[in-house]
């Protein structure tokens, strides 16, 4: 094809005696020159390899950010991120830059946890990354005991306490007695064959290997009362009344 500057001097020999205005002229002969020769663009890649950096993701609840990267090939593209099946969009907390392919997050918190997809298009083709997993660890928090529903109970019999929280990962627990930590461990402590001994303030712990935070529930009072003949010899009367020593 024939360059401008030629194409132009053919135009300018042909017409500049027709048009007398020289801004017309150029006009015009833009328009000319536009539509003989029209400007060349590069070629549209069709969109592929479309991938996220990194694919799995683990952040502590308030203490990170998330950050997160869409990757691909052809040209040009536009981004756009999902959670969930949902499109992401701009927030106070959210951040989408460098053109779309940059997801920032920041102070996470548990709702953002869940899977990412980043969708790349341009006008010949779309395709969309393999999902993202991202989890935000959380608690211990909203720790309870539950103990049973009397606080009296008679030695020998079997007493079970369940201690729950708020956690992920699912929180570690450790039980005390009295303020001294018992070997139990798990959500539930079951107290078998009880005595005298096992009488006292009950509390469990909660702690998270993630976060690294722990809660303490507040305390349980079990009382094990024993088993005291009275003295009436006509008759062998059995009662329940608290251990105590003679002296």
């Amino acid at each position: 094809m024939a360059s401008t500057a030629v194409l132009f001097d053919i135009f300018r020999r042909l017409y500049s005696g027709l048009i007398k205005n020289e801004y017309l002229f150029y006009s015009v002969s833009f328009i000319f020159l536009s539509l003989i020769n029209p400007p060349c663009f590069p070629p549209t890649a069709p969109v592929s390899d479309v991938t996220i950096d990194p694919e799995t993701l683990n952040l502590v609840e308030f203490n990170k950010s998330l950050r997160l990267s869409c990757n691909s090939s052809g040209s040009p593209l536009s981004f756009l991120w999902i959670k969930d099946g949902s499109e992401i969009t701009a927030s106070d907390r959210v951040q989408i830059t460098d053109g779309g392919r940059l997801l920032s997050i920041v102070n996470v918190r548990r709702d953002d946890q869940g899977s990412y997809t980043c969708k790349v298009s341009n006008p010949v083709s779309t395709a969309t990354s393999d999902p993202a997993t991202v989890t935000v660890y959380y608690g211990p928090e909203n720790i309870k005991l539950t103990p049973p529903a009397e606080t009296n109970h008679a030695a020998g019999s079997d007493i079970t306490m369940v201690c729950s929280a708020d956690s992920s990962p699912p929180a570690q627990f450790t039980w005390y007695l009295n303020g001294s930590q018992l070997q139990d461990t798990g959500s539930e402590l079951k107290l078998v064959d009880v005595n005298k001994t096992q009488s006292g303030s009950y509390s469990c712990q909660a702690f998270n290997t993630e976060t690294l935070r722990f809660q303490i529930s507040e305390p349980a009072v079990i009382n094990i009362l024993g088993i005291c003949c009275g003295s009436d010899i006509s008759s062998s009367l059995n009662i329940m009344c608290p251990y105590f020593t003679l002296i």
